[in-house]
Formats: C-alpha cells, sequence, structure tokens
C-alpha cells in the first residue's frame, strides 16, 4: 500500500492509501493547524483500519507550495520512511492527478533528509510588531 501526503497548501490537507481501492481524506485547515498535521494522518489511518507496517511507500506532494506546509510533509514523510525502513519519494504539484493511480505513472524523486523542494514564496516566519 502507498501512502499520499499532500500538505503543500496550508489551507487543506489531503491524505490518501493507493492499493488496490483507493482511500483518502481532504481536510480543510487553518495555519496553525497545521502543527496537528501528524496526530490527522494517524487518525486517518485509525480510520481506514492500516497498520504502519502495511504501508510500502509514501509519496509526498512536494511543491509549489506553502513554504511550512512543503517541508512539514517532507519531514513527516521521511520520519514514517525512516521508521518503517521504506522510501519516500516526491511529486510536484503541477503533476498531481486529480486520478491517484495515475500518479504512480509519473516521473518521481526519491527523497532524502536535505531535500531541498520549491516553494511558491520566500518563507514568512518574521514576528511583526
Amino acid at each position: 500500500m502507498i501512502l499520499y501526503i499532500n500538505s503543500a497548501d496550508f489551507q487543506k490537507l489531503h491524505f490518501a492509501l493507493i492499493g488496490e481501492k483507493i482511500k483518502q481524506k481532504k481536510i480543510s485547515i487553518s495555519h496553525p493547524e497545521l502543527e496537528k498535521t501528524t496526530e490527522r494522518l494517524e487518525t486517518f489511518l485509525k480510520e481506514q483500519k492500516t497498520k504502519l507496517q502495511e504501508i510500502e511507500k509514501i509519496i509526498v506532494v512536494v511543491g509549489k507550495g506553502s513554504f511550512t506546509g512543503v517541508r512539514l510533509g517532507i519531514s513527516i514523510a521521511l520520519a514514517f520512511a525512516d521508521a518503517l525502513g521504506i522510501q519516500a519519494y516526491a511529486v510536484d504539484q503541477k503533476e498531481n492527478p486529480s486520478d491517484l493511480k495515475g500518479l504512480l505513472k509519473k516521473k518521481m524523486v526519491q527523497i532524502k533528509a536535505g531535500y531541498n523542494p520549491e516553494y511558491a514564496n520566500e518563507p514568512n516566519i518574521t514576528k511583526k510588531n
């Protein structure tokens, strides 16, 4: 089974499990709620009665998207991949078809720590007074 993670748009999350059938969930969020992405992913997996050991590969959308959302998606994908001893792959937002099965036919890049995606904008992390 393949785990798909898309957090590139900081206003929504999209998780999917791609196997013989596709099980997916789209969640509308606000920017501060991104910190709960891992919790929401774990809830999605529980709702689908899927054990982590059933995941064979992870695909994560890497851009162009929000700096925070893209970095978060990559971090989660790499952490899960490392913990499970599997590979994580990147797919660009513009190559992301609505048909997730079609996604498997696209060229993907294996990602590792230090992967440098393309962002829609510069990070905005400075506090304004």
